[in-house]
């Protein structure tokens, strides 16, 4: 999730929910990741998974189940341009026992009050706070992204671009509106157009395109409908004529399908293919 891969981080945290008599330690993040990244591809029914991540970390008491879910929970009301409940959660966040607080949670927490544009100030941390927060906190959003950039985290280095204002605003946009779209992650795509409007700097944003076809989306390796038909069938250990026959394909359709899937796989054969989907069954 953290290196902007959300539709892998989507199947893996599915696939971990699916195991039976899964601890609360599993299900847990599981349920937050999986909350959390529907709330960035914009997703139904992503609200429910984390209110229901908060009522469970809540019975826990412990800091690190429920931080990071009211945390995603702000982020997705300033998505959604509720300030109220943004507010009320990053409230309930400062009512804890702050100086328990992990430095590069606070360091989010004191970056959402700034951008929510809360007044109350916060508490002084104990702890310095890492630099690519730290840099934001400061007005110094352009370093802060390089920051992010330098340690491969695509998403947050998009939110902090959008918080640049000034001559580079249109640039900062820019490039956060193409790393927003490259991620699938419309809601911040379309609140980072919204924000180059009102600051008259919309001529400077890549033009909209259209995004893969739904299947392709979905899958967390980019394989479209017809190539998870033919995954499946190698995962059945059928031959390229078996797949041919059984999806009424010719047989130079699916070399090419073969192919594209062990391209996505990165596999040099089919044996490799197999391998990863021992480990990782949820790419079915």
């Amino acid at each position: 999730m953290e290196q902007g891969r959300f539709r892998e981080a989507e199947t893996v945290a599915q696939g971990v929910m699916s195991l039976e008599r899964l601890p609360m330690v599993m299900h847990l993040p599981a349920l937050t990741v999986l909350g959390t990244v529907r709330v960035r591809l914009g997703e139904p029914g992503s609200l429910a998974l984390l209110q229901q991540a908060l009522q469970e970390g809540l019975a826990t008491g412990e800091l690190q189940r429920i931080v990071p879910v009211r945390l995603a929970l702000a982020e997705a009301a300033w998505l959604d341009g509720d300030d109220s409940a943004a507010h009320e959660q990053l409230n309930a966040l400062v009512g804890m026992d702050l100086d328990n607080f992990r430095t590069w949670d606070f360091g989010e927490l004191a970056v959402w009050w700034q951008r929510c544009g809360i007044a109350k100030p916060l508490p002084a941390p104990k702890a310095q706070i890492p630099l690519a927060r730290s840099a934001e906190l400061r007005g110094n959003t352009l370093a802060a992204a390089r920051e992010w950039d330098r340690l491969g985290l695509p998403y947050e280095a998009a939110l902090a671009l959008m918080q640049v204002r000034g001559a580079d605003a249109g640039p900062a946009l820019a490039r956060a509106v193409t790393t927003f779209e490259s991620l699938e992650a419309r809601p911040a795509a379309a609140l980072a157009r919204k924000q180059a409007q009102r600051l008259g700097v919309a001529g400077q944003l890549p033009k909209t395109r259209r995004g893969p076809y739904g299947a392709a989306r979905r899958h967390p390796l980019g394989l479209t409908w017809h190539e998870q038909q033919v995954l499946a069938l190698i995962a059945a250990g059928m031959s390229n004529k078996e797949a041919a026959q059984r999806l009424s394909r010719s047989p130079r359709t699916i070399e090419h399908q073969v192919s594209a899937v062990l391209g996505k796989f990165n596999a040099a054969n089919r044996m490799e293919v197999l391998l990863r989907l021992r480990g990782e069954p949820w790419l079915l």
